[in-house]
């Protein structure tokens, strides 16, 4: 098939610019082949290689789906924030020394028991299981998001597969806390505590000597005694066990009071009367000293021997 050739009063404007640029080109090019030289075009159009068509369809569907795959995970996203962002009903906080790879072990796998144990009812339940703040932090966090209930649950507990429930009516405060709770009972224990309004109702607030009272008499022989050394000592160190700064609790779950004790395994009962000589000899130290002093600052009298 022979192309017909299309004449000048035809074409456009601008293909006749074109056509002119191309034969000045060529004439150059003759110009300079006759001259033995190399003739370089300073005309170097080059025009990028275009897909086939097929392609082009492919990467058009490719960017279709990624926006809509990006849309879809922004709105899970979305709704994964705002269900995070909802305060849970119960919180569970696990308590437990930090390098004791067993001891968390355990804890861990007693508080998912637990999760899985309220996760069927009503209550919407959320395990802190993080290591970057203490228990205490934690009990303030979730007390400051308006979280009344919280299950600890410490080494000893998870051992005895019992946890302790507490129930704040305002952040900051003591809590009210109920010790030694099964987990077959622990429904009816958070549906009593969920229901009650001040902490008077149960005659009494979350410092707990009442708790105290009662744990000094089931425990065992010569461990109360070391309890209630354990405690002297903390409330003259201004301290508890598990408590942070900010923390809002009341202490942790688990009864570790006796780790207050360098030695605690092997105190009995009489170690209460040394611990309170202890306490008394500085006084009697002090009285001596100040005796001596007082003796010292009077008058001597200069003797002369002959």
């Amino acid at each position: 098939m022979v192309k017909r050739k299309v004449p000048d009063s035809e074409l456009t404007p601008e293909e006749l610019r074109r056509r002119e640029a191309q034969r000045a080109q060529q004439q150059a090019a003759v110009a300079a082949r006759e001259r033995g030289e190399v003739f370089e075009s300073t005309r170097r159009t080059t025009f990028p290689k275009r897909k086939p068509l097929e392609a082009r369809k492919e990467a058009e569907r490719i960017l279709i789906r990624k926006s809509e795959n990006a849309a879809r995970r922004r709105t899970v996203q979305k709704a994964i924030k705002a269900d995070r962002a909802k305060a849970p009903d119960v919180v569970v906080v696990p308590i437990y020394w930090k390098g004791e790879a067993k001891q968390m072990a355990r804890v861990l796998l007693a508080c998912s028991d637990v999760e899985k144990a309220l996760e069927t009812s009503k209550w919407k339940v959320m395990l802190d299981s993080g290591h970057k703040y203490t228990p205490g932090q934690k009990f303030a966090h979730w007390e400051h998001k308006g979280v009344k209930l919280r299950v600890e649950i410490g080494p000893r507990e998870a051992e005895r597969g019992e946890c302790t429930v507490a129930r704040t009516f305002a952040p900051g405060e003591p809590a009210l806390r109920k010790q030694r709770v099964s987990v077959d009972s622990l429904l009816d224990v958070l549906a009593e505590l969920h229901a009650m309004k001040n902490p008077g109702d149960e005659g009494g607030g979350g410092g707990s000597a009442v708790a105290d009272a009662e744990e000094e008499a089931n425990a065992e022989p010569g461990r109360a005694g070391r309890l209630r050394v354990a405690r002297e000592r903390a409330a003259q160190e201004g301290s508890r066990a598990w408590s942070a700064p900010g923390g809002g609790g009341g202490g942790g779950g688990d009864d570790l009071d006796d780790d207050f004790l360098a030695t605690g395994a092997g105190r009995e009962d009489g170690d209460e009367d040394k611990h309170e000589d202890q306490a008394k000899a500085p006084s009697a130290k002090k009285s001596k000293t100040a005796g001596s002093t007082s003796a010292s600052s009077a008058p001597k009298r200069k003797v002369v021997k002959f």
